[in-house]
């Protein structure tokens, strides 16, 4: 819907032209739209760019048979900006604008060169789904519902370690910017910038903003300044469940992704 705001009027008609295909259409995939690029990337497939979810690693969708934007129950435990199906309106930003984060950066994973089947084990880790396989480093992402703690453990030397399962390329965040699943264009402020990233596509994970530049990543706060946040920010304790009220468990980092947990006095952003 904002196509045609943004300069780029020509993919809107394309899509219109098609009937609102589904969105792994042709259409969609062919689509480079460069305001989605950030120009740190070389080789940027879709986006880079993500939405906050806030400081929450597990109820990104709601197990009610009711549609989740009229779950009121659901939607009550979401902490951050953006969230399956919500609406936030910028009073509901009680932390204040300048102190919520609304947007970081991802890197697409680098193509190992290869496709796989689902299960396949390539040098001790195997593939989730079939696919092209990804390099094993920090910007591939591990299949798993684990906690944030053990999504850290199992990341060493510069790579998940044998025994992890690993995504393929189509189903890694900078991939498919119309993909709405969380693992595609969200991130969360629990383990720090440039972790690991660890996700089950749909529920819960570790979604964790990375990028090329040195030492942390790029976030646009609630008012629209953009910050350098470091990789080694305050992220509290990685072994503490996450919480639906009240100040964030994962320290500074924590508490800019809570748009509501009264941790403002906490904030001290150079």
């Amino acid at each position: 819907m904002l196509l045609p705001y943004i300069g780029e009027s020509n993919v809107w008609v394309a899509i219109d032209s098609a009937q609102w295909p589904f969105i792994h259409h042709g259409v969609y995939a062919s689509a480079r739209i460069p305001m989605l690029f950030c120009p740190s990337d070389p080789s940027p497939r879709s986006h880079n760019y993500l939405f906050s979810i806030g400081d929450r690693h597990r109820g990104f969708w709601t197990s009610s048979q009711k549609p989740p934007a009229e779950d009121a129950a659901f939607q009550s435990t979401l902490r951050g900006l953006f969230g399956l199906q919500s609406q936030v309106r910028l009073e509901s930003v009680r932390d204040g604008l300048s102190h919520t984060i609304a947007l970081s950066e991802c890197v697409k994973p680098r193509r190992l060169g290869r496709t796989v089947p689902a299960d396949e084990t390539v040098a001790g880790v195997r593939y989730y789904a079939h696919g092209e396989a990804v390099v094993n480093d920090r910007h591939a992402v591990s299949f798993s519902d684990q906690t944030p703690s053990d999504c850290l453990a199992s990341f060493a030397d510069g790579r998940f370690q044998p025994g992890t399962t690993l995504f393929v390329v189509e189903r890694s965040p900078g991939w498919l910017w119309s993909k709405g699943n969380h693992a595609y264009v969200s991130f969360s402020t629990v383990l720090p910038p440039n972790a690991p990233r660890c996700s089950d596509m749909e529920t819960q994970g570790s979604l964790t903003p990375q990028s090329l530049h040195p030492g942390g990543v790029f976030g646009l706060m609630a008012d629209g300044a953009v910050r350098f946040i470091a990789d080694d920010i305050d992220a509290g304790d990685p072994s503490l469940p996450d919480r639906q009220t009240g100040p964030s468990p994962y320290g500074v980092w924590g508490a800019l992704g809570s748009r509501a947990g009264a941790e403002v006095a906490s904030l001290a952003l150079p």
